[in-house]
């Protein structure tokens, strides 16, 4: 193999063994609980090009795995090619013949850069199963045994920005220290105050409300009236621009959506804090009650309202909205009709949370992409129900209607009830 992307041999096919190993650092030494993914390759021209003849088994080569045993698990060269492949790095302990057989691509294949091992705990962490929902607990990994991380969770610190240097959430004297949960292999974001790391929502909000040179701070929980003076509620982050003399000639409303959960967050999240060394890796999956976020509940009795009351006022006076929101929960609104960024009255910023490549890191913010679109479009998007079938609903009265009359009621009359 001497092209990354291609595959190279002579009449006769050499047999080739393939290793993914880590270039760079050592994997525990634990054995494995799964046996190493092997994959034969009837014919490596054939693989590159399928429209390409049969060859003899003497052309067969063999594609060993060995064991990759992180935090999670590898049983597949598939399982492998489905993620980062910057993570492992390919060498050919032999080949004789380097004559190119095919010039054509071979695309499960590539000579891949090196094995980075301070991402090896990021990329283990996303393949392991969770057998609990708690993913940060005050700010770290609930895995994370660091003096950093005990600190916080001793002190029930919020390193995210927070009014105060305390976790506030729920309760404060009894806060419920859960920043993020797992669902489905992801991490989803169910406190506001974590998406205020490194202030990255308010950079990119800025940078959709004013001109690039303008000068801004932030402002949170403002109190917003309607034309009555009655409350609209408050304005999660206010971004003001202001000039030389510290005048405000501009803003722009950003409003953070995190996500109910339905379940019981409280209990695991208790249960962790008596000893997080030992329940780091408790089993909760048959616990009742188990937490899930509430995408549903998240759009329709919060999003929603807030773009109604809120957002109506901030349109009204020609303002710019920014909305920052985890991506699995962006995933479940509706399709929204998008425009350009100088058309746009809302921007939806859309965040996902990286997993942490060393002990006493948090999980990292980063945003994916945003998405620009009117305020009324997007508003009638999201508010409309989408509804059923009608038959449905008659088949259902119909049921309700046939149990009715099965049992009807008697009405039995009494001349005297009183008398002889």
């Amino acid at each position: 193999m001497t092209k990354p992307g291609r595959l190279h041999s002579a009449p006769a096919w050499t047999r080739l063994r393939l290793y993914a190993r880590p270039i760079a650092g050592k994997a525990p030494t634990t054995a494995p609980d799964f046996q190493p993914a092997k994959l034969m390759i009837q014919q490596a021209g054939r693989l590159a090009c399928p429209k390409t003849s049969t060859r003899p088994d003497s052309a067969t080569a063999a594609l060993a795995l060995p064991s990759l045993h992180f935090v999670g698990k590898v049983s597949s060269l598939h399982r492998i090619d489905q993620r980062d492949q910057s993570v492992f790095g390919f060498r050919a302990l032999e080949a004789l013949n380097p004559t190119s057989l095919s010039s054509c691509r071979a695309s499960p294949f590539h000579i891949l850069p090196p094995f980075d091992m301070s991402n090896a705990i990021a990329y283990a962490h996303g393949m392991a199963k969770n057998l609990h929902p708690l993913a940060e607990v005050f700010g770290f990994p609930t895995e994370d045994m660091s003096t950093a991380a005990n600190r916080h969770r001793t002190k029930r610190l919020c390193p995210f920005n927070n009014k105060v240097p305390n976790c506030t959430k729920d309760k404060a004297q009894n806060p419920l220290g859960v920043c993020s949960v797992f669902h489905d292999g992801e991490v989803v974001i169910t406190c506001p105050i974590r998406f205020r790391q490194s202030w990255m929502i308010a950079d990119d909000a800025a940078d959709f409300f004013f001109a690039p040179n303008a000068t801004w701070t932030t402002l949170t929980e403002v109190r917003l009236k309607d034309a009555d003076g009655g409350s609209a509620g408050n304005i999660d982050i206010v971004v003001c621009a202001y000039d030389k003399s510290g005048k405000v000639y501009d803003f722009g409303a950003l409003e953070v959506q995190a996500v109910y959960i339905s379940g019981n967050v409280r209990n695991p999240f208790e249960h962790y804090m008596e000893s997080p060394a030992k329940n780091c890796k408790m089993d909760w999956t048959n616990e009742a009650n188990y937490p899930r976020p509430d995408y549903l509940s998240s759009s329709r009795k919060r999003l929603a309202p807030q773009l109604i009351f809120k957002g109506g006022i901030i349109n009204a006076w020609g303002k710019k909205t920014a909305v920052a929101l985890n991506k699995g929960f962006f995933n479940t609104l509706p399709k929204l009709p998008e425009v350009t960024k100088e058309k746009a009255d809302i921007a939806w910023m859309i965040y996902d949370l990286k997993p942490p490549a060393n002990a006493g890191n948090q999980y990292e913010l980063f945003r994916e992409r945003i998405v620009y679109t009117r305020f009324e479009p997007a508003l009638n998007q999201i508010t409309k129900s989408r509804p059923g079938k009608m038959e449905d609903f008659i088949s259902h009265l119909q049921e309700k209607v046939d149990e009715k009359l099965e049992t009807p009621p008697i009405n039995r009359t009494l001349e005297n009830p009183f008398g002889k």
